[in-house]
């Protein structure tokens, strides 16, 4: 486990970071791609988030099994178990968890997918880092701390 809270399958590892960031809201996100997991990453970084990265739905469910998430961001198109699938079993696992599905490719039906998967949204990549934070600050009720500009 990396010191940013990355998770390569192990799910005592992934516990140690959950338990060491206790007051942060937890992220998990669950993508294929190694660059998006590498991106949120370096979005949420404690000490109000503690993020842990999953390659696949079966690696992200085999983490909620020991893991207690506050919101998931989860792409639609992975192998095997794709993001539809990974967050309706997640949302069964922890009813209170918000998700997120994130894709690259045209969902023709984006409302249908959202609802099949029970999450609160959709974002299309490529995304902003803006529309990432912001909506992540929606979900959780978080704030961003602001830097204050001199007068």
């Amino acid at each position: 486990m990396s010191e940013t809270g990355k998770a390569s399958g192990h799910g005592a590892a992934a516990g140690a970071a959950a338990v060491a960031a206790a007051n942060a809201k937890r992220i998990l996100v669950v993508d294929d791609e190694e660059s998006i997991r590498e991106l949120f990453t370096g979005l949420f970084r404690a000490p109000v988030y503690a993020l842990v990265a999953a390659a696949s739905g079966e690696e992200a469910i085999e983490l909620a099994k020991t893991n207690l998430f506050d919101l998931a961001y989860i792409d639609v198109m992975m192998p095997g178990c794709d993001g539809v699938e990974c967050s309706r079993q997640l949302r069964q696992m922890q009813p209170a968890l918000k998700t997120v599905l994130i894709s690259g490719y045209v969902v023709e039906d984006r409302g249908r997918a959202v609802e099949r998967a029970g999450a609160q949204a959709f974002l299309a990549k490529p995304f902003s880092v803006a529309a990432v934070r912001s909506l992540a600050e929606r979900l959780l009720g978080v704030a961003t701390p602001k830097t204050h500009s001199p007068r």
